[in-house]
């Protein structure tokens, strides 16, 4: 859980840990609130949306 602010909606959420996108910020304030990024993904796919090397499926090198 992290405290985010208004305005802030459609901003990616990184994982420090993994340094890597694991969400979609959509709500802001009192009711902070996000979308899993694989939930966003799936919803591209349906779509043909994913731009082309968009996803990486393995952990960057630390």
């Amino acid at each position: 859980m992290l405290d985010t602010q208004g305005g802030n909606s459609g901003s990616p959420v990184f994982s420090t840990k993994e340094n890597v996108v694991v969400g979609l910020h959509n709500c802001g304030g009192c009711e902070n609130g996000g979308i899993k990024i694989n939930k966003v993904v799936d919803i591209l796919k349906a779509k043909n949306l994913v731009p082309k090397d968009a996803i990486v499926n393995t952990k960057p090198a630390c």
